[in-house]
């Protein structure tokens, strides 16, 4: 139950640290503080007053911070931490990513725009990965021919995916798909194999509406996003069990 002040102010029941100052300035001073049960509490005004009501909201906006004053560019760091921690566990890692294929299961399986769609699609996984700092391995295109011995092979036989891998001092190979199954989106799908194991680690796919290059590039950039999430996630249950890469 909120208390009032004597000016009939709000007091938020918020124990605040004695070094804690308001992130943001009110309009004619600091935020006023009062004493409830032994406590400092910040005294907001009543909302329910129309002169107070553009003041209060503009508080709601601020942020209790210590010693900083603006805390915008601590969220930003820390966000920056969150969005990168995959990336770092990920970095120069050696990883191969084949060629993609397409498996069209529409009335148009011959459809020329989507096997150019397709075979954009290694390329762009490619570059993705290396611009989030893995170390791409190269796999020559007659290699992973001669290995994939028909459609969908290595797709569905990850220790064979894994020994191309290893073939080209890989430790981890991704094997992609293109799954069209209606003319109104495509899935992109991705196998990652560990080439040291021969284990299929992730089993990843992402929903694209659309022929558009824009969105193609944006489900390839999700797509290397849950790449990299997957490989995190392994080398760190592995680091638990003290295995190492």
């Amino acid at each position: 139950m909120p208390t009032i002040d004597k000016a009939g102010s709000r007091c938020a029941r918020r124990t605040v640290r004695p070094e804690a100052t308001i992130a943001r300035s009110w309009p004619l001073g600091r935020i006023p503080h009062a004493k409830a049960g032994g406590r400092r509490v910040a005294c907001l005004p009543d909302r329910k007053s129309p002169e107070a009501h553009g003041d209060f909201l503009q508080y709601s906006l601020g942020v209790y911070a210590a010693p900083m004053c603006n805390p915008l560019p601590g969220l930003a760091a820390a966000l920056a931490l969150v969005c990168c921690a995959n990336t770092a566990a990920a970095a120069g890692t050696p990883i191969a990513a084949l060629d993609f294929e397409l498996k069209d299961l529409t009335l148009d399986p011959n459809n020329q725009a989507e096997r150019e769609r397709t075979a954009s699609l290694g390329p762009l996984l490619r570059e993705a990965l290396a611009s989030r700092g893995c170390r791409v391995i190269e796999v020559d295109s007659t290699a992973q021919n001669t290995a994939d011995k028909g459609a969908g092979y290595l797709f569905d036989h990850a220790d064979l995916a894994a020994a191309l891998g290893r073939g080209f001092g890989a430790e981890w190979i991704v094997v992609g798909r293109v799954h069209k199954a209606s003319f109104l989106f495509v899935y992109l799908k991705a196998h990652v194999v560990n080439a040291r194991t021969g284990q299929l680690t992730a089993d990843l796919s992402v929903e694209v509406k659309g022929p558009q290059k824009t969105l193609t590039r944006r489900g390839v950039d999700a797509l290397a996003d849950q790449i990299t999430a997957a490989i995190d996630s392994n080398k760190r249950s592995d680091g638990a069990r003290g295995e190492k890469y």
